[in-house]
């Protein structure tokens, strides 16, 4: 007979499962239901925890609790005035990553959990491609898909690739892996179609990342057929991706950008010791920034566009060392535990997931607010998934 508390922990377990997951979808079709998704999270972790009389976490869990109760609480206290931009992503971040964390103890890339991702994968691809193609016919904001900006669907793209790749290779059916196939193509096109050049970077340094862990001969293959791939654009002007490229190097000067971290640099100039120290709150760049904005009739802009620039007019410099310094220890202890995984197949899993952070920091440094939920959702996955991962390979050693 199954112990009462042990039955409330396993619902707990499930219920987090489902709000993970249904997170996972609707920010995959650009729905704004997240909340419901959170809501659910958090009541599996509360539905855990009573039984244990506490969420059992781990020290990489109880860090990051720490750092986002930190940034939450500066971000509020620094700001001079409820500036309309929300800090509550923060701590959305967080409860995604622990719920990520706490999900049914199933083999991690098991058959189960591959034909789930699967499923979900096509269901994004099939639905962005479906209203990319019928635009004409169901006009909304431009061909970015279900999106409203042309980089989230970018975003979402080029993290999703390394997962669709690890999918293909190990999906047990002929017939998925054709499907997969397909729906790799299929989200590559979504890529092109968005002209996104930070997109493209994130692609090639999501690849780059991991050619270290391969073998020699692996490493020259897949490194030529990269730059196969790009010369074949390039040259051909595919989705024209020589001309977006050719156009960022003639004009960097003139791109707006350039004219942002201008203007964010010299806001930051003007700040006070204590600004300097601990920032000036969340909200406060938008606010500034659109004052100088009506003043010369330019785009009002919510973030610098940079990560370093907005988190040091945000959170000062210990906020910035703290980011920098935890975002840069995570994917230290990521590169780590794949290196001392003594398992090929748990090895692929942790380079995938490596991929992935780097595909999101890569694409998401010059175009999505840091702290914004587009950037800080996705990116509670992505801790999830390592801080799981690192977690198992410890046990495993």
């Amino acid at each position: 007979m199954t112990k009462p508390g042990l039955s409330l922990y396993s619902v707990g377990r499930q219920i987090t499962l489902y709000g993970v997951l249904g997170l996972a979808m609707l920010l995959l079709l650009g729905r704004g239901l997240y909340t419901v998704a959170l809501g659910v999270i958090l009541l599996g972790l509360i539905v855990q925890a009573i039984p244990q009389r506490g969420l059992a976490l781990g020290g990489s869990q109880r860090a990051l609790v720490a750092i986002g109760a930190i940034l939450f609480v500066q971000g509020l206290v620094m700001a001079r005035e409820a500036y309309g931009i929300s800090a509550y992503p923060i701590l959305w971040s967080v409860i995604t990553a622990l719920g990520f964390c706490h999900l049914p103890g199933k083999k991690c890339g098991s058959a189960g959990w591959i034909g789930v991702v699967c499923l979900i994968l096509v269901v994004y691809v099939f639905a962005n491609v479906t209203f990319n193609l019928l635009w004409t016919h169901w006009p909304r904001y431009g061909r970015f898909g279900l999106f409203s900006n042309l980089h989230y669907l970018a975003l979402y793209s080029v993290m999703s690739l390394p997962v669709m790749v690890y999918a293909l290779i190990y999906t047990p059916s002929l017939r998925v892996r054709c499907v997969m196939a397909l729906t790799l193509l299929s989200n590559v096109w979504l890529l092109l179609e968005t002209r996104s050049r930070p997109g493209y970077l994130a692609v090639i340094g999501s690849a780059l990342v991991v050619l270290p862990w391969m073998a020699p001969r692996f490493r020259w293959r897949i490194f030529m057929l990269m730059a196969g791939i790009l010369a074949l654009l390039y040259l051909g002007n595919l989705a024209n991706f020589s001309t977006r490229i050719d156009d960022f190097v003639a004009h960097f000067g003139q791109d707006e950008r350039w004219e942002i971290w201008v203007e964010a640099v010299r806001f930051q100039r003007g700040s006070s010791g204590l600004q300097w120290l601990l920032g000036h709150g969340i909200g406060a760049f938008f606010h500034d920034f659109r004052e100088i904005a009506l003043q010369r009739g330019i785009k009002t802009y919510l973030s610098p566009h940079n990560f370093f620039i907005e988190i040091l007019y945000s959170h000062g410099i210990l906020g910035l060392l703290l980011v920098a310094g935890a975002y840069g220890l995570f994917l230290y202890r990521l590169a780590i535990s794949i290196s001392s995984n003594h398992s090929a197949f748990s090895r692929q899993a942790g380079l995938m997931i490596l991929s992935v952070a780097t595909a999101q920091l890569i694409h998401g440094f010059s175009t999505v607010p840091f702290f914004s939920r587009d950037y800080l959702l996705p990116l509670g996955f992505v801790l999830g998934a390592g801080l799981l991962f690192g977690e198992k390979s410890r046990r495993a050693t």
